[in-house]
């Protein structure tokens, strides 16, 4: 995973809501679901539009998804698709 350092912050796996909000500011937008597991899912986006006209027509977007309120994935292809866990 990577950060999303053109974005002002270095964000990873398992930092909370608040850590992310203190590095990039409140999202442009954001989206809240229930999950069939009991689980809430909450996605943040971010527009860089940045200094060019062109950022402006077409900005950059960072996409942050959170699980019960940590950190879970930057930019999935799909923010509610069931989540890879990692075994020991």
């Amino acid at each position: 995973m990577t950060g999303c350092a053109r974005f002002g912050g270095d964000i990873r796996n398992g930092i909370t809501q608040e850590a992310v909000e203190e590095k990039l500011g409140k999202p442009d937008g954001f989206h809240r679901r229930w999950m069939a597991n009991r689980e809430l899912r909450e996605v943040w986006v971010y527009h860089d539009r940045g200094p060019s006209i062109k950022n402006h027509l077409y900005p950059d977007t960072q996409v942050i998804v959170f699980s019960d309120g940590k950190v879970v994935a930057i930019n999935p292809r799909d923010p509610y698709a069931p989540l890879k866990t990692v075994k020991p």
